[in-house]
C-alpha cells in the first residue's frame, strides 16, 4: 500500500481510494476529477448541510410548515443511502477481494456518511467563538473521524480488516 501525496491508497493493479483528507477537502469544494467517491463525498456534504439549514429556519415555524419539512426527510435520507451505496460500489471494485482478518462493522460508504455528517456540524460550531470549547471538540472529532477512516483502509490493504458487502441499515440523518 502506498499513500499518494495526490491524496490516495493505491494498491498494485486496484483503482486508487481517496484518502481522509481528499474526501474532506471534497466536502468543501466539488472534486474537478472523475473520482466517484469524491463526488458522492461532496453530494453528502450538500445533503447535510441542507438538512442544517432547513432545521435552521425553521425556528418558530407554524405546524404545517414544520410538518412539511419532516416529510421531507425521508427523501433526504435515501438521498444520502444513495450516495453511500454509489460509494461502496466503488470501494468494494477498488479494495482487494480476499476476506481475511476481522470484519469492520460499516462500509465506506457508512463511514463517509458519518463523515460528512460531523463535517457539516463542525460547520455550523465554526460559527461560535474560537475559544468555545465546542468548537475545539468538533475539529477534534472530525480529525479523528478522518483519520479512522485512513486506517481502516490501510488495514483493508494490509488484509487486517475487510469490509461487509453491504450496508446493514439505513444511515439516518443523526444529530450531533
Amino acid at each position: 500500500m502506498t499513500t499518494l501525496a495526490t491524496g490516495t491508497h493505491t494498491t498494485a493493479g486496484a483503482c486508487p481510494v481517496p484518502t481522509g483528507r481528499a474526501v474532506l477537502l471534497a466536502f468543501e469544494l466539488s472534486p474537478a476529477g472523475a473520482d466517484p467517491v469524491l463526488a458522492a463525498a461532496h453530494e453528502l456534504a450538500l445533503l447535510h448541510l441542507a438538512h442544517a439549514d432547513t432545521a435552521r429556519d425553521l425556528g418558530d415555524a407554524d405546524d404545517t410548515l414544520t410538518a412539511a419539512v419532516a416529510r421531507t426527510q425521508p427523501h433526504r435520507d435515501r438521498a444520502i443511502a444513495r450516495q453511500a451505496d454509489l460509494i461502496d460500489d466503488h470501494i468494494t471494485r477498488a479494495l482487494p477481494g480476499p476476506r481475511s482478518g476481522s470484519l469492520h462493522t460499516e462500509t465506506v460508504g457508512a463511514l463517509i456518511a458519518r463523515l460528512a455528517h460531523r463535517w457539516q456540524y463542525t460547520q455550523e460550531m465554526a460559527t461560535l467563538p474560537t475559544r468555545d470549547p465546542r468548537v475545539r471538540d468538533a475539529s477534534a472529532a472530525l480529525a479523528e473521524l478522518a483519520r479512522a477512516y485512513d486506517d481502516l483502509i490501510d488495514d483493508v490493504l494490509c488484509g487486517r480488516r475487510y469490509l461487509p458487502r453491504h450496508r446493514q441499515q439505513p444511515i439516518p440523518h443523526r444529530e450531533a
